[in-house]
């Protein structure tokens, strides 16, 4: 419950500023919600598959997301998409990023990154 709640909160939040707060609409790109399975260790090649829009992986302190549902939440716009299907660890640890964004992060984790 407490998860739902983080998540509706974030989403608005999210939503709000990446509507500069109302001022701009925002771009409605339906994405079908897939079901995430936690499974791994994944190697970078195969993680590197997964580097668009439609399907989006992402490496960060050597655990796999996939962050495909989350991309038109994020607060940043599309710069989520810069390392997608590699390693977003240096963006990721950025300082635009408050703390409470590892609480998001982990709802997308689907496996570590084979060593």
């Amino acid at each position: 419950v407490l998860c739902a709640v983080v998540v509706i909160v974030l989403a608005f939040v999210a939503y709000t500023f990446s509507n500069g707060g109302g001022k701009k609409a925002k771009k409605e790109v339906k994405v079908e919600k897939k079901q995430r399975v936690v499974g791994g260790p994944y190697d970078a090649s195969e993680v590197a598959k997964h580097n668009n829009v439609n399907d989006c992986w992402i490496i960060v302190d050597g655990k796999v997301y996939d962050i495909t549902d989350y991309i038109f939440d994020h607060p940043g716009g599309e710069s989520i998409l810069a390392n997608a299907g590699g390693d977003s660890t240096v963006g990721v640890h950025g300082p635009q990023h408050p703390p409470s964004m590892w609480d998001v992060l982990k709802l997308y984790y689907i496996g570590d990154l084979k060593a």
